[in-house]
């Protein structure tokens, strides 16, 4: 897990996967930031190999903290695995999802999380 702000977003690039060994410290970098006044957050999936319903658990958790407390929450992901999980979850229909492939170049990494 990486994280950084750019520009008052808080982007947290999950990387392998996310699951019942991960997710807590997933959810603890989250609420970390929850507490930060004024703060949007990013989560970044396309790194992600594997999610499993522990892992979509802290993302849908995350989500409703969001829309609780009037917070801005963007879930990036690229196409394939991860994505069609989501889909088949009925996730895509609930979520904030912007969808993008994984960039070349580190150059190229900078997120837009409000592009939806």
């Amino acid at each position: 897990m990486l994280t950084e702000e750019l520009g008052g977003t808080h982007v947290i690039q999950l990387i392998g996967e996310l699951d019942g060994a991960s997710a807590r410290d997933v959810e603890d970098e989250l609420f970390r930031i929850e507490r930060i006044e004024g703060s949007r957050t990013m989560l970044d999936l396309r790194s992600l190999d594997f999610i499993d319903s522990t892992g979509l658990a802290v993302i849908f958790r995350a989500h409703c903290r969001a829309v609780e407390n009037g917070r801005r929450l963007a879930i990036k992901v690229a196409p394939g695995p991860i994505k069609r999980l989501l889909d088949v979850c009925e996730l895509t229909e609930v979520l904030p999802i912007v969808v993008e492939e994984v960039p070349r170049a580190a150059s190229e990494a900078r997120p837009n999380a409000w592009s939806y």
